[in-house]
């Protein structure tokens, strides 16, 4: 039975993080942005068809998040043999391979947003296990900010929360014991608890090393000092710092229009003051403004063409 790992959530989420902890574990290879179902799932055509499968394995060899994982398309090929190609069994052969490689019985992939395919990979694979990440929206954004590229403002940053925390309130519904959702926050705050608690989920056992993101030269033995505080990429210091880092209309605008789910996951509003001058504009420059961003990333998102 095939029960890989799935990492989701959005970025600056902790995702990261959390593969690499993972991909320290003696059981676990895991990929990170290969995009195989946020891009190249049924994108193809028919995988049957010679000229789809090869259209697709040429289009997937351009991303070099796929071309580290060295996959053999002829070995691919023959393991596929003449059973019904999916794009599922493709998908698992890429990642069992490299697996292999590694001398791991276990794969998983980091890939952003996967929680919109969640009844795909469920479907495909019933022993498959989705961690979600999760981080409070202020923090996410105000961390976005510090990125040379940013995928849009304010507005599509809250609108992609939104969608993100109510995929993961579904999909905790919908597959009890398959599916958990991690606040980033807790995984800082606590990363040992956090981390044995998603090794009894993955039905793996705990090793301290993981801590320790062996194998991770950026990070290793600097992640978890010996009292147990955070010395690697993740820190307490950066909860919270959307007090200071954003706007209090900006601040005002999240709480506004991802308030009624954020209390949910623990992330409690914030009062802002503001002067009248403030608060006039913000009702008719930034509210107006970044809710037409937000409506146009979610009609994008309809139509499946915004990636992720």
């Amino acid at each position: 039975m095939r029960n890989p790992v799935f990492i989701g959530g959005l970025e600056r989420s902790g995702k990261t993080y959390m593969r690499m902890m993972l991909a320290a574990h003696p059981n676990m290879a895991f990929s990170h942005r290969t995009s195989l179902w946020t891009f190249h799932y049924n994108r193809y055509g028919d995988l049957n068809k010679a000229d789809n499968l090869e259209r697709c394995l040429t289009e997937m060899m351009r991303s070099k998040h796929i071309r580290v994982l060295f996959p053999d398309f002829a070995r691919i090929k023959r393991d596929l043999g003449t059973a019904p190609v999916t794009y599922a069994d493709l998908f698992a052969l890429i990642h069992e391979h490299y697996a292999e490689q590694l001398g791991k019985p276990r794969w998983g992939d980091q890939t952003e947003f996967i929680e919109r395919f969640a009844e795909e990979i469920f479907s495909a694979y019933p022993g498959a296990r989705i961690i979600h990440m999760l981080r409070d929206p202020r923090d996410r954004y105000e961390a976005t900010l510090h990125k040379p590229h940013r995928r849009g403002g304010l507005g599509v940053a809250i609108a992609r929360w939104r969608t993100s925390a109510a995929l993961a309130q579904k999909n905790q519904r919908d597959y009890p014991g398959r599916y958990k959702v991690i606040r980033y926050e807790t995984m800082v705050m606590d990363p040992e608890a956090t981390l044995r608690d998603v090794c009894v989920f993955l039905d793996e056992i705990f090793h301290p090393e993981m801590l320790q993101l062996k194998g991770e030269s950026r990070f290793s033995g600097r992640a978890v000092d010996e009292e147990g505080g955070m010395t690697g990429p993740l820190s307490t210091e950066y909860i919270g710092r959307f007090k200071n880092g954003l706007s209090s209309r900006a601040i005002t605008f999240a709480q506004k229009h991802a308030g009624d789910l954020m209390p949910s996951y623990g992330y409690p509003l914030t009062p802002v003051r503001f002067s009248w001058q403030e608060r006039l504009r913000f009702l008719l420059l930034d509210d107006i403004f970044q809710s037409l961003h937000m409506a146009g990333w979610r009609l994008l998102s309809a139509l499946g063409k915004n990636g992720t």
